[in-house]
């Protein structure tokens, strides 16, 4: 289907065709029916240890785990609290809780105390499923939070300090009578059960709670309906995101729920995972733009036949440079950035059918959703080419803040859209691109604090710079591994650009901080040079999601 097919502008809003239907309630019923009738098919495989699970053992063993959560005290409304990595077993149990109805939340192993701490707190989690690694963490966090209740580990074989072992839960066998009191419970699910709580970036404070209901992630089935078609039962899905940020949850769901088989990662390591790609036939996978960078600078010749068919794009603005060198190293049949959050799912999807073309766009409506510019300082329309915040409204998008009425107010329009702080305008014909893919600077009177990426907007001058087009020029010098561009503060000119670079490992002495400040000052306008300098780093910070983490650099 073409994007005619797809999408109509109607008053100034550039809406879906389609409404999106809900033919069940519950997410992990049509999980659970999926995997079911997959039998013997295998399911899943864990990267990291290589064991396969055929569609009945998963089924099963969440089932296991599901009725022994229950016998332990874990009911529907409770909520679970994840602190271990990305594995088989986290899978399992993340979908065992949402069998019987308990909600998901949690962060990545390796954060520190204080991270998970307040998830635990903020999500009001009962219990806490965690790893041998944070044995210590957890037995801290049972002495000061009076309200957990129990802790298990997904790692260990043997019950530990009174927590309790999750593979050893896995030893149990389910009956008939089991399956049967877990289909009862999720006979009375509904479309607005909470299943999830995400937490927002933190770029703009403390991160805020944000709930997705099954409505929320049965509606991710809009990136597998006809005319986008990303995910299909045929395909091998890499799950490169932690279960813990909405970008792991909404590729987890989109698969199960199409019957596909998964792929988990814990970690990503760029030459390993070009041959896990190889040897598992994966075809389709989500990347924040930092991978794409490091599996592009991780090989120096096209690949023939590599597996990986179709990407997506998500977190933040890709360079068209890295787009263009990932295409012609790896030729995949599909390469479209998505325009999503925590708090709206994949909104923009670029349609199946434009394959490697028009990478620059972040896509049109996906199915049930309307989206629309606003002119800043004002609450006015805008139509075709002009530029304004992006609205969006829509079946994947949150239906508020926990508990934060005041972020819940600042968040929503009057007619119910989402104000995505993000700065762009759609075409004609529906498509939808950000600003810095367009301009190099847009110089405005902003009326109103505007939040999330158009905050990494760097302002030199009264001028706008783009981070994502210096950064693209650092990836263009051959010493250059990673870059990062931020604002630091300037008296005279308000912001100045700082770059903080990775270099290559058989490069590290070979180019100095000064030679990359002329290299970008070749290539840009005179007010866009990095007067803020260069600083080199072991490795740059990255959040839950893989992201490289602004805010932690502009604390360093």
């Amino acid at each position: 289907m073409e994007t005619k097919d797809l999408v109509e502008i109607v008053e100034d809003e550039v809406k879906s065709k389609r409404e999106f239907i809900y033919n069940d309630v519950s997410v992990i019923k049509v999980v659970l029916q999926k995997i079911s009738s997959n039998k013997e098919k295998v399911q899943m495989i864990d990267a990291t240890s290589g064991k396969h699970w055929s569609a009945k053992q998963m089924h099963d063993s969440i089932v296991t785990l599901a009725l022994q959560l229950m016998e332990i005290g874990i009911k529907k409304g409770d909520c679970v609290a994840f602190y271990a990595p990305n594995s088989d077993i986290h899978a399992i149990m993340l979908l065992a809780v949402w069998s019987i109805g308990a909600i998901y939340s949690g962060c990545m192993h390796t954060n520190p105390y204080r991270e998970i701490y307040n998830v635990v707190v903020d999500s009001g989690s009962k219990f806490l499923i965690s790893c041998k690694q944070n044995i210590e963490t957890c037995a801290l966090l049972m002495q000061e939070v009076q309200t957990l209740k129990k802790v298990f580990l997904i790692d260990s074989e043997v019950d530990d300090r009174g927590f309790i072992s999750v593979p050893k839960l896995l030893q149990n066998n389910t009956n008939v009578k089991g399956e049967r009191m877990i289909d009862e419970l999720l006979s009375k699910s509904t479309l607005d059960d909470l299943i999830k709580i995400n937490f927002s970036s933190g770029t703009t404070g403390r991160p805020k709670a944000t709930s997705l209901r099954n409505r929320n992630l049965l509606a991710v089935l809009a990136i597998a309906s006809e005319g986008f078609e990303i995910v299909t039962p045929n395909d091998t899905v890499a799950i490169n995101s932690h279960f813990g940020h909405a970008g792991g949850t909404l590729m987890l769901a989109a698969a199960l729920l199409q019957g596909s088989k998964i792929i988990v990662f814990a970690n990503f390591d760029p030459s390993a995972y070009i041959s896990w790609v190889e040897k598992y036939d994966i075809t389709c996978a989500m990347f924040v733009p930092s991978l794409i960078n490091l599996l592009c600078k991780a090989v120096s010749h096209p690949y023939k036949n590599f597996s990986l068919k179709k990407v997506l794009i998500t977190g933040e603005v890709l360079s068209s440079l890295i787009a263009d060198d990932f295409i012609s190293k790896f030729n995949p049949s599909y390469f479209g950035q998505t325009f999503g959050s925590t708090e709206m799912g994949f909104s923009l999807v670029k349609p199946i059918s434009e394959g490697i073309t028009n990478v620059s766009t972040v896509g049109i409506p996906a199915i049930g959703f309307k989206a629309k510019i606003i002119e800043m300082g004002s609450e006015r329309k805008l139509k075709a080419n002009k530029i304004g915040e992006i609205r969006v409204k829509g079946p994947q998008l949150t239906l508020g803040y926990l508990n934060n009425e005041k972020a819940n107010k600042e968040s929503f329009d009057e007619e119910g859209f989402f104000k995505t702080g993000d700065l762009g305008y759609y075409s004609d014909d529906g498509h939808f691109y950000f600003t810095d893919r367009l301009l190099n600077f847009y110089i405005f009177s902003l009326k109103e604090k505007f939040s999330n990426r158009f905050k990494e907007i760097i302002k030199y001058n009264s001028l706008q710079v783009s981070p994502s087009e210096l950064e693209g020029i650092l990836f263009e010098h051959e010493a250059v591994k990673e870059a990062a561009v931020i604002g630091i503060p300037d008296s005279n000119w308000g912001q100045l650009p700082k770059a903080f670079v990775v270099l290559k490992e058989q490069k590290k002495d070979s180019v100095t901080e000064n030679e990359l400040i002329e290299f970008v000052s070749k290539k840009v306008a005179e007010y866009k040079r990095l007067r803020g300098g260069v600083v080199f780093l072991p490795q740059l910070p990255k959040s839950i999601l893989g992201k490289i983490d602004k805010k932690a650099l502009k604390l360093a």
